[in-house]
């Protein structure tokens, strides 16, 4: 077993704060009357030592999720987070598209189709079928990326031609200008819409730190949730 090389108090505040999040978690799925292992805690790692996500990873936590391509390079090669499950949760460059491509479970931020074409090429090369999220730019926010929502269907549909991705949910990044919950209700409705079309839309990838029980209200089933694991950057 590998010692992370973390302060005692900096472990023991993160552990303590990683189980006060799955309470957390717990609490609001069975509100919603939910089942707590239909919702996936991603945390995010991003900025954070590698070896104090390693106490995380110790104490169970499967999923991780970065954001730019050489960090997450850094991560797969630590020894202490061997058997992780990596989630790209970051706008990808093209050129990172190798980097990434076959060592994520999931990548985040498509959203548009030569992206696509790139994973689904690299994808193939590598014998893999990598699975992807559509951002969506629910709330139409001139300063967050994703494509709009009345353009969703013919991007999923250009996408399903691709053989190397496959889309298997939406994702957003609430404007702070807007209540989440009417945020989190619009992709809902969305992705109920586009299912009845393409049933293997099933996820909902929403809710950070600040706002993840609202996110499980609205029907999510991936959260990504960093500061609230990890404490500040």
């Amino acid at each position: 077993m590998i010692t992370p090389q973390v302060s005692p108090t900096d472990g023991q505040e993160t552990l303590d704060r990683l189980a006060l999040v799955y309470q957390h978690v717990q609490t609001a799925a069975e509100q919603a009357g939910r089942r707590m292992a239909d919702i996936t805690v991603v945390a995010v790692s991003k900025g954070v030592d590698a070896a104090l996500v390693g106490t995380a990873r110790l104490a169970g936590q499967l999923d991780f999720g970065e954001a730019r391509a050489r960090d997450l390079k850094a991560r797969l090669d630590h020894p202490a987070l061997a058997r992780s499950r990596w989630h790209f949760i970051g706008q990808l460059q093209r050129n990172d598209v190798p980097k990434v491509v076959g060592n994520v479970a999931v990548i985040y931020s498509v959203d548009n189709p030569e992206l696509g074409r790139a994973i689904s090429d690299e994808a193939l090369r590598k014998d893999r079928l990598q699975r992807c999220f559509i951002q969506v730019n629910i709330d139409r926010d001139p300063a967050k990326a994703g494509v709009e929502p009345d353009k969703a269907a013919d991007l999923i549909a250009r996408l399903r031609t691709y053989d190397g991705i496959s889309i298997q949910g939406l994702t957003t990044v609430g404007s702070k200008q807007v209540d989440p919950h009417e945020t989190y209700g619009r992709l809902r409705d969305l992705r109920d819409d586009l299912r009845a079309r393409w049933p293997e839309l099933i996820h909902l990838s929403m809710g950070m730190s600040n706002d993840y029980e609202t996110a499980i209200a609205n029907g999510a089933t991936v959260l990504r949730v960093g500061r609230a694991i990890f404490g500040e950057r």
